[in-house]
């Protein structure tokens, strides 16, 4: 599943800025491991749409 440099940054950020990962554990993992881990815990917390609305408006500005 692999991602542009941008998507991966959106991903690692909202998971970050919502407390639901910590920068030092989340930048060891590979783009596919982080993806992984990112759909997983947007899923178990059922905030689909509200991550998916973050990462498209970071990816915009960074593009």
């Amino acid at each position: 599943m692999s991602r542009t440099r941008v998507w991966i940054e959106a991903m690692e950020e909202y998971l970050i800025r919502n407390n639901l990962a910590e920068r030092e554990k989340i930048t060891k993992l590979s783009d596919d491991e982080l993806s992984e881990h990112y759909h997983k815990v947007i899923k178990e917390k059922g905030i689909e749409n509200d991550a998916e609305k973050f990462t498209h408006r970071w990816c915009m500005q960074y593009k």
